[in-house]
């Protein structure tokens, strides 16, 4: 009697949750919550291609500070609609299927889904995977796979030693075990390179920074498929087959947290004067010259301790988000986000992302900045700024309110 009467629950939450998909529920294109550390669900996905279909790799990180906290830890099934268009501006589609997904593992905050779809057949595709955090809200993760005919995604994966699960952000720390899983080749080439990539310069700048198209010195190994390989040191891979190759970046120390005292210099670059950088460089003792310029900027203690707290939150909230070839804080969208926050209203085209800030009611029009879509130097993609002397009043002005505490949150 138990058995059926949980079947029938079952069934009735399918059909109930399926009928919300197949009428269109999820119409907001907002992406902004995926930069929301407040958001209910953050969530991290990865696409394979596999002979005939496309293997989908799903990570959900629960708010342990939401109030749904405990429910969608211990959900037993999740019900995600699945709509595969040919751009992000084809909006008016169905929700063409719906997966019932159990998850595959749970640890603590943490939950992670497989499921496969169909190989799409357009020149290009965007795969939207819509998902509900509870009765009232609802979130649509993205993953573009094809454009212009090619494949954006890979045909391989790597696998964490510690938890036996695909992984699917970018960044690793030096003695992490990973494996690599390819649908094609046994033996795949292991490229290594150390490059101190420059930190994203201010959004006015003539010169911008740019990291593709960098003539890099590329180490080359091989390692078998399924073999265990301990990240030795820290620096750019990339594994895999000749084109298509796993990218990820190795960091030393506690990251995506800056933990040591040159990890919490580096990024103040972006409220500092060069006099200030260059005291800080040359003093004996770097810890106390660091402690002095947050001092001096402090109006009060207690408005100080809560500007450097906020500051290296961001700075850590960046090297999570946007981390590629590089650490977060040193990308185009890690320096915005540092600066100016979570944007109100994030969207998206097949080769761009805009932001959109309205700090509050009487602003004329939204603060705007257009990121597109770029080929990093190991082959991965990333976000380039599209600078514009016109951000320069936004910025001082920003710059100004961070020095005096007055930060926006």
């Amino acid at each position: 009697m138990k058995k059926q009467l949980l079947f029938l629950l079952l069934l009735i939450f399918y059909f109930t949750n399926t009928s919300c998909f197949a009428q269109g529920r999820f119409s907001r294109w907002d992406f902004s919550y995926q930069y929301d550390t407040d958001a209910i669900i953050r969530a991290e996905s990865k696409a394979i291609k596999t002979t005939d279909s496309i293997q989908i790799f799903l990570h959900f990180y629960i708010n342990p500070f939401s109030k749904e906290y405990t429910y969608l830890t211990k959900q037993g099934m999740w019900n995600f609609g699945l709509r595969l268009a040919d751009s992000y501006e084809s909006k008016n589609s169905e929700w063409s299927k719906n997966e019932l997904v159990i998850p595959t593992k749970r640890i603590e905050n943490q939950l992670s889904f497989t499921f496969k779809i169909p190989e799409p057949k357009t020149q290009s595709a965007v795969l939207f995977i819509g998902y509900l955090a509870n009765e009232s809200t609802e979130y649509v993760t993205d993953i573009c796979l094809k454009s212009f005919g090619e494949y954006l995604i890979s045909t391989g994966y790597l696998v964490s030693q510690a938890t036996k699960l695909p992984v699917c952000k970018s960044y690793f720390t030096v003695k992490d075990s990973v494996y690599y899983v390819s649908t094609g080749s046994k033996s795949n080439t292991y490229n290594y390179t150390k490059y101190i990539f420059s930190q994203a310069q201010p959004p006015m700048a003539l010169a911008a920074t740019f990291d593709a198209g960098l003539n890099l010195v590329i180490d080359t190994t091989y390692i078998a498929t399924k073999s265990y390989f301990t990240i030795p040191k820290k620096g750019n891979y990339a594994i895999g087959e000749s084109i298509n190759k796993v990218n990820f970046v190795a960091f030393e120390n506690k990251f995506p947290k800056p933990s040591v005292v040159r990890e919490l210099i580096d990024p103040i670059i972006y409220i500092s004067s060069d006099g200030e950088r260059s005291s800080l460089k040359q003093a004996a003792s770097q810890k106390k010259k660091l402690d002095e310029f947050w001092l001096k900027l402090g109006i009060e203690k207690e408005k100080t301790k809560n500007m450097i707290k906020a500051y290296y939150n961001r700075v850590k909230e960046a090297n999570i988000f946007f981390t590629k070839h590089k650490e977060g804080w040193k990308m185009d969208m890690g320096m915005i986000y540092i600066i100016f926050g979570s944007p109100n209203q994030v969207l998206k085209t097949d080769v761009s992302e805009t932001w959109y800030f309205v700090k509050n009611q009487s602003q004329n029009e939204p603060l705007r900045f257009v990121f597109v879509k770029k080929i990093g130097p190991l082959g991965d993609t990333y976000y380039e700024l599209q600078n514009n002397q016109a951000y320069m009043s936004a910025w001082y002005t920003a710059l100004e309110l961070w020095r005096r505490g007055e930060f926006t949150h």
